[in-house]
């Protein structure tokens, strides 16, 4: 399996509030339409939340650059991924995604990176 991590953030202006129900009930649904056209295998939203005691943690460590939220996304391989991404229509989802991503995100801010995951306990 491979993973897709993107971490986002909001456009400026938007709230926090108003960033996490267009990613969570307009972005949500639009990715899980897609989903079997683009073989993805799960797809999971990391939400931040407001925690202050562990403001002053990140603050002392100098990681004052947080995104508003992280994605990840699974799929088998990364051949899986060269195959859905071959297809009319999953080329055609990916297109619709960016393209309400664009709507929300701070797409010149947003990083994203492949990874594997290396459980340790």
């Amino acid at each position: 399996m491979i993973k897709m991590i993107v971490a986002i953030y909001r456009k400026p202006g938007m709230t926090m509030e108003e960033f996490q129900d267009r990613w969570l009930n307009g972005h949500g649904p639009l990715v899980r339409t897609h989903a079997k056209a683009m073989r993805m295998k799960k797809y999971v939203q990391s939400h931040y939340v407001s925690a202050s005691d562990f403001e002053e943690v990140f603050a002392a460590r100098g990681w004052n650059n947080r995104p508003d939220g992280l994605t990840e996304i699974w799929w088998e391989s990364f051949e899986d991924f060269r195959a859905a991404m071959a297809t009319p229509e999953g080329a055609a989802g990916s297109a619709a995604l960016e393209a309400d991503e664009r709507i929300f995100f701070d797409v010149d801010r947003t990083q994203a990176f492949i990874t594997h995951e290396e459980t340790i306990f």
